[in-house]
């Protein structure tokens, strides 16, 4: 690998990480406001921390890469770079978990009886994590994201629990 690919690597990753921090602030602000867990919830936050933290670690590989191949120079900002989006990651992970925890606080103080438990809720779908529309002009890495924001959208929303119009 040369010097202008492991940089281009580098950024690429950079820009994955970006994305799993977006959708990451985006659940935060719909957990925020939600009062009490549940398992389609908790299973979102646990997704979305486990892919920032695979999307942290090939930054991290592509680091090993520019630092083995490129400049000093090159190499120094990719660990400026890098000590930056760490931190935004371990931000993200630890507020989702504090967010989860609080959740799971409240759905433990607020159990239904076992009369309600088997009734349906009634939600409403979290437009903030609403993919964009879906067309034939999507190159694969943008399915793939669109998939990955649908999911989140779907499960968030509950839509699973949702009657068909």
């Amino acid at each position: 690998m040369d010097a202008a690919k492991a940089i281009k690597t580098f950024n690429g990753y950079k820009g994955h990480v970006t994305r799993k921090l977006k959708a990451c602030m985006d659940l935060g602000n719909f957990v925020e406001t939600q009062t009490t867990a549940t398992t389609g919830l908790e299973e979102q936050i646990r997704v979305n921390i486990n892919e920032l933290q695979d999307a942290t670690k090939k930054l991290e590989e592509a680091m090993v890469q520019v630092d083995v191949i490129c400049s000093a120079d090159d190499s120094k900002k990719a660990a400026d770079d890098i000590k930056v989006y760490l931190e935004w990651a371990t931000t993200a992970k630890t507020t989702l978990l504090g967010l989860l925890a609080s959740l799971q606080e409240n759905s433990v103080r607020s159990a239904p009886s076992s009369a309600t438990s088997g009734e349906r809720g009634t939600w409403r779908a979290n437009e903030s994590l609403r993919p964009e529309r879906l067309t034939c002009g999507f190159t694969p890495a943008q399915f793939r994201s669109w998939c990955d924001n649908f999911l989140s959208y779907f499960n968030t929303s509950h839509m699973e629990n949702l009657e068909p119009k």
